[in-house]
């Protein structure tokens, strides 16, 4: 369930900043792909996926644009 997630956060940095720099998303891709690869000593991420019940009642209840000021 991490990854239509990491899509959404990629997809927002085009929406924020896309009329400024249209290829702004491509840096955030590669900051989520190198902070997915595996190194020595790595610990755990802070806070479990979502599961898939879990991710099909956020997608169900999220509002786009909902909380933007």
């Amino acid at each position: 369930t991490d990854m239509p997630l990491c899509g959404l956060m990629a997809g927002a940095v085009s929406e924020y900043a896309g009329e400024v720099s249209a290829d702004l998303w491509r840096r955030y891709v590669a900051v989520l792909l190198e902070g997915m690869r595996c190194q020595p000593g790595q610990g755990p991420l802070p806070v479990g996926p979502l599961s898939e019940d879990e991710m099909e009642a956020a997608m169900s209840t999220w509002q786009p644009g909902a909380g933007q000021a």
